[in-house]
């Protein structure tokens, strides 16, 4: 059981969790970070490729226990994720909290930017265009999610504007928030 878990250096396993809509620029933030120091990361949707059979609660239910299987390895976790997800009609769904007590988030980091420049990015990574309405209301929704994650944990959230900070700076805000964790776990 994970609550029984103890690291190498005698704690628990735990994550910080880096989470923004699709396209935000999460996993080009989580390679640059852990290019600069050792910190393992998970994209958390590519935990999805292996899941052959399905899982009782479905994906989340899953990547949830992937995450923690993870954290019997690792002192700290960067989880690359979500807090909001959307259905096929493009509804927007809150992942249940309890998902993130249970993979020990430690730290909370948020990314935002202007919805242009997701559009724009979105479109040259998939060839296709997604609506602005709906990117402002689900990058809302990740913000608003996440503050009542964050609250209920009682933790730290860092928001991460990137049409305000040059990405070395982000890169650099992220690492100051991450370095505080690691510094927890030595």
């Amino acid at each position: 059981m994970i609550a029984n878990f103890k690291s190498r250096n005698n704690k628990p396993g735990s994550s910080i969790f880096l989470s923004g809509v699709h396209g935000v620029g999460k996993t080009t933030l989580c390679e640059a970070v852990a290019q600069i120091v050792e910190i393992k990361h998970v994209i958390s949707s590519s935990l999805l490729e292996r899941n052959a059979l399905p899982v009782p609660g479905g994906e989340s239910e899953f990547i949830c226990r992937r995450i923690e299987e993870l954290l019997m390895s690792t002192p700290v976790l960067l989880v690359d994720g979500h807090f909001v997800l959307s259905d096929h009609q493009r509804n927007i769904i809150r992942v249940d909290k309890e998902i993130y007590r249970r993979i020990r988030v430690q730290g909370i980091i948020v990314l935002v930017d202007a919805v242009e420049r997701i559009q724009e990015r979105l479109e040259k990574r998939d060839g296709k265009r997604v609506d602005s309405g709906f990117l402002t209301e689900f990058q809302d929704a990740e913000l608003e999610h996440s503050d009542r994650v964050a609250r209920m944990l009682n933790v730290e959230r860092l928001i991460i504007d990137m049409s305000k900070r040059e990405p070395a700076l982000a890169v650099s805000d992220a690492l100051n928030f991450i370095r505080l964790f690691l510094n927890d776990t030595q």
